[in-house]
């Protein structure tokens, strides 16, 4: 009984540590999306001032 309680703790930590990555992984893949289409807007309008 206890083995199977280590192996379920093992088990759930495992797959909070994979969640945690997931997230982080598209939480700055966001942050970079966002941070491109900002500098992007920047660059057009600035290009739009200087005919």
């Amino acid at each position: 009984m206890k083995s199977d309680i280590n192996q379920l703790d093992l088990s759930l930590r495992q797959a909070i540590s994979e969640a945690k990555s997931d997230l982080l992984k598209w939480t700055f893949g966001a942050v970079g999306f966002q941070i491109a289409v900002i500098v992007g807007f920047l660059l057009a309008l600035l290009h739009g001032m200087h005919p």
